[in-house]
């Protein structure tokens, strides 16, 4: 499914380069990483929908299989890399100035979901 919801885009992608990724069996189910050891998390559909959007879009890109866990699951997942250009297209959107008729980023009746406070990572 295709979005156009340029910030939650945006949140997806910079939550990309905080927390991390994998992508996870045939299916490709998408878990994020939880903490610095290798305990990751399912995450929510739309989420990752937006995630396999942003693969498609190549905003972010394949990397090394690695063995986490998750519960009590033994798990292979492949990194989600985020490129510098993106890095880039993250830090260029969020200077950029909102037009008026927006919802402000930090609105909580908005749309955007801060999806990293749900997750306990800094």
């Amino acid at each position: 499914m295709e979005s156009n919801d340029v910030d939650l885009m945006v949140t997806v992608a910079a939550n990309a380069v905080r927390c991390g990724y994998l992508l996870v069996g045939t299916a490709e189910r998408v878990y994020a990483r939880t903490d610095a050891d290798e305990h990751v998390a399912r995450v929510p559909r739309y989420e990752e929908d937006a995630v396999h959007q942003l693969l498609r879009r190549r905003w972010l890109t394949l990397g090394a299989t690695h063995h986490v866990t998750c519960g009590a699951a033994q798990l292979v997942g492949t990194a989600v890399l985020v490129p510098k250009s993106t890095r880039d297209r993250i830090a260029r959107w969020e200077r950029l100035q909102r037009p008026p008729s927006w919802p402000d980023r930090d609105d909580t009746r908005g749309r955007l979901v801060h999806l990293d406070d749900y997750r306990g990572t800094p």
